[in-house]
């Protein structure tokens, strides 16, 4: 049994910047070092060090990591599988409190610093006792949370649109080269029927969703792995190193090779 996707780190030694970056679970941000802006609507919400910020399923117009002055910038990302919310909801919907406090942003207390602690090394929880256990570590953090009426969208689990359907599903192969009959069939549904309905949610269409989904996982993995930029290319689902450093400036604002130096790295095979 593999180990879900829960807990991922990141680091900046220098400043990141980067344009609309997909946000496609809630997420709860530990910033331990350095700030955190998101600039989205009105003010950016802005995250020091020692504190945490809940962030919706959405885009951020626009990300900036800070690293504190001589330091680096350090945050650890929570996101539990979909499945996790779902029976912690059975078991405890009905206890959530009516009223949340609405600002995103919140001191870390020491008791949410103590259960999260465990949680950093979530490699260590194997096999299915372990994933049980690091999934009951995980709703301790929902029900503290909860009791202190804070990060309210890691609770408000909506129905899966057509097309998040459809990223879950991409995300099991992106260097596939998905199809979108196939695609249709495997929901059920034909390729008519799903171009169809993609166009009434308002979303956008099977190519660009594909599109979409490689270009956030390689984001994703150039700011944490040190795989060559090539690699994650390749692994991603594009035909080319040039034409994943073309597309990667297009959507974020900045090069492969950019977003990995800021996190000075050794030397690695750049792009772009």
């Amino acid at each position: 049994m593999d180990r879900p996707p829960l807990h991922s780190q990141y680091l900046a030694r220098a400043r990141q910047q980067i344009h609309r970056v997909p946000i496609l679970a809630p997420l709860l941000v530990w910033v331990r070092q350095g700030t955190k802006l998101i600039h989205a609507h009105g003010q950016p919400l802005v995250c020091p060090a020692d504190h945490c910020l809940c962030l919706p399923t959405g885009e951020a117009r626009e990300m900036e990591n800070l690293p504190s002055p001589g330091g680096c910038y350090q945050a650890e990302v929570f996101s539990p599988p979909r499945a996790w919310t779902e029976r912690f909801l059975q078991r405890y919907g009905d206890t959530l409190p009516g009223q949340w406090q609405p600002d995103p942003v919140f001191p870390c207390p020491p008791a949410l610093v103590t259960q999260l602690t465990p949680l950093l090394n979530s490699q260590s929880f194997s096999g299915p006792l372990g994933l049980a256990r690091l999934e009951h570590a995980w709703q301790g953090v929902l029900l503290g949370l909860a009791e202190a009426g804070l990060a309210s969208p890691l609770f408000n689990l909506k129905p899966l649109t057509l097309s998040q359907r459809i990223q879950l599903l991409l995300q099991a192969d992106l260097a596939r080269p998905w199809q979108a009959n196939e695609l249709a069939q495997r929901l059920g549904l034909s390729e008519s029927s799903m171009r169809r309905a993609l166009r009434q949610e308002g979303s956008q269409g099977f190519a660009n969703l594909l599109t979409e989904q490689r270009l956030s996982a390689a984001m994703d993995r150039v700011m944490r792995d040190q795989s060559p930029l090539t690699q994650i290319a390749l692994e991603c689902g594009f035909v080319s190193a040039s034409h994943f450093s073309q597309k990667f400036r297009q959507r974020f604002g900045v090069s492969p090779s950019q977003l990995r130096h800021s996190r000075d790295l050794a030397p690695v095979p750049a792009v772009g």
